[in-house]
């Protein structure tokens, strides 16, 4: 009765078509047999059913695999962009000591002219102190020789 049921079920719902005589299919003891046009409609409903299955297993199956590759290539850029990020910030710090390292040479260098300059400054007027007071000791010693002699 069940698989009568069943097979009913299946002739509507494939629409399998009438035979001139009898049913388009049989129950066995074991069995079921069908006509040729009903087992082809049957044969055909079970390959697209099979097909659609297979598609679905086959696309979800893809779909996982995607995910996983995506969740690794996405582990892979952050690690890449770590370590160029890394780099970047050793080539910053580099960079920075070689500015640093420029800025005190400079500082360096202008002290030194800066020194030579105060150095030749300071030579200068000590000449020229020298020469003036070497006309105010002359100065002083012809009001003293003059002084003296009056005397």
């Amino acid at each position: 009765i069940r698989a009568q049921k069943l097979l009913d079920h299946l002739d509507s719902e494939l629409n399998l078509p009438k035979p001139k005589h009898g049913q388009s299919w049989a129950v066995g003891k074991t069995l079921v047999f069908f006509k040729l046009p009903a087992y082809e409609r049957i044969k055909f409903a079970r390959l697209e059913l099979v097909v659609k299955s297979t598609t679905m297993i086959q696309a979800n199956w893809r779909g996982k695999v995607r995910r996983r590759m995506f969740i690794a290539i996405r582990l892979f850029v952050r690690h890449v962009q770590a370590l160029l990020r890394s780099k970047q910030a050793r080539c910053d710090l580099l960079q920075r000591r070689c500015e640093d390292s420029a800025t005190k040479i400079q500082a360096h260098a202008r002290s030194v002219l800066a020194k030579a300059k105060y150095q030749s400054i300071r030579k200068k007027v000590i000449k020229l102190q020298a020469v003036w007071h070497g006309v105010l000791g002359r100065r002083y010693a012809k009001e003293y020789k003059n002084h003296v002699s009056a005397t």
